[in-house]
C-alpha cells in the first residue's frame, strides 16, 4: 500500500496485476479506503504524513503466513538461525541488495546498456558484468570458477550465457572503461556532495603465476615463426612477418619489475586516484617495468583534461616526489602534498633546517614542526613556483625509529663479527653493513649516525591550489586562512585512504595474482575491482550517514549471509527462506497473530539503507520481489537451472 494525495484528501493506495487480452501481466494502481483531509492531519503533527507512509508499508509487507507457511515456521526452532532442511538449494541474494546503487546512485546500467548498443554483442553485458562484480565482492573466484558456480545467485542472470561470452563482456569492459567512468564519476557528484578539492594518488603492482614475460614471451613466438619460413625467406619476407605479428599482439602489460611483495614474477602497475572518502576516481594500467616516478603525468592529465578536475591539491607518497612531477603539477595549477626524503637531501641543508630555532612545539610537548618556505627550480636555474616545506618531530616516531635502527645495528654487528653473507634484499640490516666479497666486513658508522641524527623527523612538500587562483591571492593574510602547518600534516595522513583501497583490492576481491593474460583483460580485471570497491564505499557512506556505520569487513560479512534456503514442491509454488535469522514470535503464542520480522542485524541494517525491505521468515516469489524491489513472473525465473531439481 502506498499514500496518495489529492488535492486537500488523502487516500490509500494499492496496486494489482492483471492479464491483458495479449496474455500479458500488467499493473495498475487503485485507490482504497480515505484517510482524511491532509491539511487536519499536519496542523496535529508536521510529520503525520511521514508516519502515514510508514503506516502504509507496514501495511503492504507481507506479514501474515499462510497455512503453508505456519506450517513450515512450526519446524523452524524457536529463537535459532534458520538452516536449510537437506536437498534444498541456497541462494544468494546480495546481488539484489546493491542493485540499488548501481542502477540509480551510479546509473551504470542504462549507461552500459547504451554503450552496448553500439556493439554486435547479442548478450546481455551489462547483466553479466554486473554479476561479476557482485560475485567479486562476494565470493572472490576465477572467472571459471564464477561462471561454474552460476546456480549460487538468486536471478542468475549467466543462464543463457557460455564461457566465451564471460571472456567477450571482459574485452568489452576494456573498451568502455573510460565512458564508464566518466558516467559513474558525473552521476555520483549529482547524487551526493563530493569534495575534489583534495585527491589521493598512489602506485601499487599485482603479479602473475608465470615464467615468462610478455616480451620474452613475444620474442619465442617471433622467433618459431621465422623458424617456419623457408631458409631462402628474403629479409623483405621476414619483416613484414614480424610486423603482423607486431599488429596482432595482444599482450605487452606483463613484465618484470620492482614488486612490492619483491616477487621475481611479471607484474602491472597500477595507478590510482581516490577522492577524501576514498571513492575510485579513476586509474590506469601500466606495463610492469615502468617506473611509477614517470606514470604520474598520464595520470594528472587524465583527471584535468577528462573530469575537468582543476585547482586540487594531489597528495601522494615519497616514491612519486620528483622535479618532473612536481613541475607538471604546477602547469596543470593543480597544487600538490607529498612526502620528501631528509635522508636522500644534501647534508648541509639537513644541518641547517634542523637548528633548534623556528620550532613549533604543540601543548603537550610531544610534537614539533618547522615551515620553510622553498622554491622549484628546473634545471636552467629558473625558479618555477614557490611551496613550503613542512619538516615535523615527534617523541613516538623517535621511539619507533629508535628501535628498528638499534635493531638493525645490532644484526648489522652480529653479522660483521661471522663474516656473514648478505642476503639479497636491500633493506633491513644490509644497508648498515660495507661489503667485501659478498660478506660483511664493517660497519657503515656515517649511514648510522645520520640515521640516528634524522630519527623522529619528517617532511612534507605543501603547495596550495588556492595560489593559482589570482582574486585569492589578492585577499588580505587574516581573509585567505592558509593551512597551518599541523593541518598540512592531518591531511597527508589520509593519504593512508588509498593504501586501504589497493589493500581491499587485493585481499578481499583476491586481485593478486591475476590470471587473465590479455592486456583488455588485465584492464577488465582492475575495472570490476575498482567498480566493487565504489560499491562498498558509496554504501559504507549511506550507512554512516543513515547513524549505522560499518567497517568494509563488517559489510562484507553481511552481505555473505545474505543466502535463502528454497523449498521446492512439484505442486505448489517454491517457499523462500532466509537463512541466518531469529524470529521474534507473538508472547502468547497466538497462532493467528502477525509473524513479526526478525531481530535487526547489519544485513537489515544494509537493506534499510537501500531502501529494501529485509525479507519476511518464509515468502513466496511475490513477496519476494515486493522485498528486493524487482519482478518474477515465475519462480522458474527466480531460480534458473536450481528449479529442475
Amino acid at each position: 500500500m502506498y499514500l496518495v494525495i489529492r488535492g486537500d484528501r488523502l487516500y490509500e493506495g494499492y496496486s494489482i496485476v492483471y492479464t491483458t487480452k495479449s496474455g500479458k501481466k500488467s499493473t495498475k494502481g487503485c485507490i482504497g479506503k480515505a484517510l482524511g483531509s491532509k491539511s487536519e492531519l499536519l496542523a496535529k503533527d508536521p510529520l503525520a504524513l511521514e508516519k502515514l507512509r510508514a503506516e502504509l508499508k507496514k501495511k503492504s509487507a507481507p506479514n501474515q503466513a499462510t497455512e503453508r507457511t505456519k506450517q513450515l515456521l512450526e519446524e523452524i526452532p524457536k529463537k535459532r538461525p534458520c538452516l536449510p532442511y537437506a536437498g534444498e538449494p541456497v541462494l544468494c541474494y546480495a546481488n539484489y541488495i546493491l542493485k540499488p546503487i548501481w542502477n540509480e546512485t551510479l546509473k551504470l546500467k542504462a549507461l552500459i546498456r547504451y554503450q552496448q548498443s553500439k556493439t554486435d554483442i547479442e548478450f546481455d553485458a551489462e547483466a553479466l558484468l554486473w554479476q561479476t562484480i557482485v560475485n567479486r565482492i562476494v565470493s572472490p573466484s576465477s572467472h571459471l570458477k564464477h561462471y561454474r558456480s552460476q546456480t549460487n545467485w538468486l536471478g542468475n542472470s549467466l543462464a543463457e550465457t557460455n564461457l566465451k561470452s564471460l571472456y567477450r563482456m571482459l574485452s568489452f569492459a576494456a573498451r568502455i572503461r573510460k565512458p564508464i567512468l566518466r558516467g559513474l564519476n558525473k552521476a555520483l557528484n549529482q547524487a551526493m556532495p563530493r569534495d575534489l578539492s583534495v585527491v589521493f594518488y598512489d602506485v601499487t603492482n599485482t603479479w602473475f603465476e608465470t615464467v615468462w614475460d610478455d616480451e620474452h614471451q613475444w620474442a619465442m613466438e617471433v622467433e618459431k615463426q621465422l623458424s617456419a619460413l623457408p631458409s631462402e625467406a628474403a629479409l623483405e619476407e621476414k619483416r613484414q612477418l614480424i610486423e603482423k605479428l607486431e599488429r596482432n599482439r595482444t599482450s605487452s602489460l606483463r613484465m618484470r619489475g620492482p614488486s612490492k611483495e619483491c616477487r621475481k614474477d611479471p607484474i602491472v602497475s597500477i595507478a590510482m586516484v581516490v577522492d577524501r572518502d576514498g571513492i575510485p576516481i579513476d586509474f590506469r594500467v601500466y606495463p610492469g617495468n615502468s617506473s611509477e616516478k614517470t606514470t604520474m603525468k598520464c595520470s594528472i592529465d587524465e583527471l584535468a583534461k577528462t573530469y575537468k578536475i582543476t585547482n586540487a591539491v594531489v597528495v601522494a607518497d615519497n616514491g612519486l616526489n620528483t622535479n618532473a612531477n612536481l613541475s607538471r603539477l604546477v602547469k596543470e595549477n593543480q597544487g600538490f602534498l607529498l612526502a620528501h626524503s631528509l635522508s636522500k637531501a644534501k647534508q648541509s641543508s639537513v644541518d641547517e633546517w634542523l637548528k633548534d630555532t623556528g620550532w613549533e612545539w604543540d601543548k603537550e610537548k610531544e610534537r614539533k614542526i618547522k615551515i620553510i618556505p622553498s622554491s622549484l627550480v628546473d634545471e636552467d636555474g629558473v625558479v618555477q613556483t614557490d611551496y613550503r616545506m613542512v619538516i615535523g618531530w615527534s617523541e613516538k616516531r623517535y621511539r619507533e625509529d629508535m628501535f628498528k635502527i638499534e635493531m638493525h645495528e645490532q644484526g648489522a654487528r652480529e653479522a660483521v663479527a661471522h663474516h656473514a653473507k648478505l642476503p639479497l634484499a636491500a633493506f633491513g640490516w644490509k644497508k648498515y653493513i660495507e661489503t667485501g666479497k659478498n660478506k660483511a666486513q664493517k660497519i657503515n658508522e656515517k649511514k648510522l649516525a645520520k640515521d640516528k641524527k634524522l630519527a623522529g623527523y619528517y617532511a612534507y612538500l605543501f603547495k596550495d591550489s588556492r595560489e593559482f587562483d589570482k582574486e585569492w591571492v589578492e585577499l588580505p593574510p587574516k581573509e585567505k586562512k592558509e593551512l597551518s602547518g599541523w593541518e598540512i600534516i592531518e591531511q597527508y595522513k589520509k593519504q593512508a585512504q588509498i593504501e586501504q583501497c589497493f589493500r581491499i583490492m587485493k585481499t578481499n576481491f583476491n586481485l593478486r595474482p591475476m590470471y587473465v593474460y590479455t592486456d583488455e583483460h588485465i584492464e577488465a580485471q582492475v575495472l570490476i575491482c575498482v567498480l566493487a570497491l565504489i560499491l562498498l564505499r558509496i554504501l559504507s557512506k549511506k550507512l554512516k550517514l543513515a547513524g549505522h556505520p560499518m567497517t568494509t569487513e563488517q559489510i562484507l560479512a553481511a552481505l555473505n549471509t545474505a543466502k535463502l534456503s528454497v523449498q521446492l514442491d512439484k505442486e505448489q509454488p517454491a517457499l523462500y527462506r532466509p537463512l541466518r535469522q531469529i524470529l521474534r514470535r507473538p508472547q502468547d503464542d497466538d497462532p493467528h497473530a502477525p509473524i513479526h520480522l526478525y531481530e535487526e542485524t547489519d544485513l537489515s541494517r544494509i537493506m534499510n539503507c537501500v531502501d529494501l525491505t529485509p525479507l519476511p521468515p518464509v515468502a513466496d516469489k511475490n513477496e519476494l520481489a515486493h522485498c528486493l524491489k524487482t519482478r518474477f513472473d515465475t519462480d522458474k525465473e527466480a531460480l534458473g537451472a536450481v528449479y529442475q531439481i
